[in-house]
């Protein structure tokens, strides 16, 4: 659950300490008691991004996420996705994982997990600036030792993303996909993206350009995490969208057909391009996406 506060002068950041979760706050169960008496006026709820395929999305080279980039839409095309870049004594690195592209890579990761979900502290290090390094609990830190975050990283790494599943009518299905490009999905949906893994070039089949992209509508209130806006997010990988229901950030759409139809922003276009199709191909579509 994230939280804020929205004034007369509108949207302010997160409050407390950046990425705040509120039940890292809690020294208890999360409940009235916990909620921070400082203002906070608004409550994201915030579904548990999925795990598997990350080490095929590490895989992919900063160069190729930042070459799909177009924040200042110049095709003209009303997508303007643009690169969340996260810059601390690391250096300049581009966002790829979380909700917002906020955390670059695995081993980050992992470090903002052990901070934010467990409250374990992690070793300091030059070249990894996540999580947190010392608390107050009285246990010894570091808590959780870069030995077991290696042994972490590495399993992380290997869970595969769901295979397509082979059901529907292949022709419906063959159909559905060519629509999925027509109407405009795979702008920001892209197919595939290729990585370099073990020194081999391998094909990321994420159905996602991992940018950032306004997908609500002005009348939404969203959370600020880093440089990306309260309205931004990142463009999910499709992988496993079968399985995975409630979707969005929120969980608020049960189905996929409610999912298409809750895009606004830069989707309004590609939005009501899907609701205009004739009930046979937006069948065909949603049978396509069914096979993700």
């Amino acid at each position: 659950m994230r939280h804020a506060t929205v004034t007369d002068d509108g949207f302010t950041p997160p409050l407390l300490t950046p990425n705040t979760i509120l039940h890292s706050q809690a020294t208890a169960l999360v409940g009235p008691a916990n909620i921070p008496e400082d203002g906070t006026n608004i409550f994201e709820p915030r579904q548990t991004p999925h795990i598997f395929g990350l080490g095929l999305v590490d895989s992919i080279p900063e160069d190729v996420i930042l070459a799909n980039a177009d924040p200042d839409d110049a095709d003209g095309n009303q997508i303007s996705g643009r690169v969340h870049l996260i810059s601390d004594t690391a250096g300049e690195r581009v966002g790829r994982f979380g909700w917002k592209a906020q955390i670059p890579n695995i081993a980050e990761f992992i470090r903002d997990a052990m901070a934010a979900e467990i409250g374990l502290t992690m070793a300091p290090r030059d070249d990894l600036t996540f999580g947190i390094t010392e608390d107050a609990d009285g246990v010894p830190d570091p808590e959780f030792n870069q030995a077991d975050a290696e042994t972490l990283a590495f399993f992380i790494a290997t869970l595969a993303p769901p295979p397509r599943q082979p059901i529907g009518d292949a022709d419906q299905v063959a159909r559905g996909e060519t629509l999925f490009a027509s109407v405009g999905c795979a702008q920001c949906h892209i197919p595939s993206l290729p990585g370099m893994l073990n020194g081999e070039s391998v094909d990321v089949p994420l159905y996602s350009d991992l940018l950032l992209h306004q997908i609500l509508d002005d009348d939404r209130f969203g959370i600020v995490d880093g440089e990306a806006g309260q309205l931004e997010f990142r463009t999910p990988p499709l992988w496993g969208l079968s399985q995975t229901a409630p979707y969005f950030h929120d969980g608020l759409a049960d189905t996929i057909d409610e999912a298409v139809l809750m895009h606004g922003g830069e989707a309004t276009g590609v939005r009501a391009a899907y609701e205009a199709l004739p009930d046979e191909d937006r069948n065909a579509l949603l049978a396509f996406l069914e096979t993700l």
